[in-house]
């Protein structure tokens, strides 16, 4: 199964036939929604939001579907602010509204996909330039990190998170930040504390963002 982050509201399931044959996926099942669709689109919503940190939150899915190479299918879901925005034509499609259904019952299931609790927090001096090591250009897959900034104290707070699946990879990353940044205690606690007290400057992708220099426009202004 390949997934594709298309942008910040979209991504792209592809599976090959040889995929579908061995989940025991086909048309009529997808469109019965039997246990094998279930699991499947269980799996997509985990893995699209380990790896590009793709949720759901509250909003609608709209599901596509469209043939892919050679026997397979490709799945494309779409975050939207209202059913409005969704045609009449995937409305009235029946294969489309069984995807619909299993998928919202996925996100139910799961309570939403939900970011996962800090499970490491670095502090930075806000009143200096924030240095960050050279080989952190990007977000490694599977770990996801948001920066907040506490304005009263001027302090930048990062957070690291990752699945058990990527543990060495967010191993990886807090070495390298141990070196530029000091490590505090993490709680389940802290995420929702920042986001009620802090500056939220990046909710994800926040290694990147720094990287690519858009830290100073994201400050607040005066």
């Amino acid at each position: 199964m390949k997934i594709e982050r298309l942008n910040d509201n979209q991504i792209r399931c592809i599976l090959t036939a040889g995929e579908m044959l061995k989940r025991h996926l086909s048309l009529n099942n997808l469109a019965q929604g039997g246990q094998e669709a279930q699991s499947f689109v269980r799996e997509m919503m985990e893995q699209s939001f380990e790896e590009f940190g793709f949720e759901p939150n509250d909003l609608p899915l709209l599901v596509e579907l469209s043939p892919a190479e050679a026997g397979g299918i490709s799945l494309t879901v779409t975050k939207v602010n209202s059913l409005d925005e969704i045609p009449a034509s995937a409305k009235a499609n029946h294969l489309l509204r069984a995807l619909q259904a299993i998928v919202n019952m996925a996100k139910e299931k799961e309570g939403g996909a939900k970011m996962p609790v800090p499970a490491a927090i670095f502090t930075f001096d806000a009143r200096r330039p924030l240095l960050l090591p050279p080989e952190l250009k990007s977000d490694p897959r599977g770990v996801h990190t948001a920066l907040y900034l506490q304005p009263k104290y001027q302090v930048f707070y990062l957070t690291v998170s990752a699945s058990v699946k990527y543990q060495a990879a967010f191993n990886n990353v807090c070495h390298l930040l141990s070196e530029y940044g000091r490590s505090i205690p993490a709680t389940e606690g802290s995420q929702v504390y920042f986001d009620e007290h802090y500056i939220r400057l990046f909710a994800k992708n926040a290694l990147k963002h720094i990287a690519d220099g858009e830290l100073e426009d994201a400050l607040p202004k005066g």
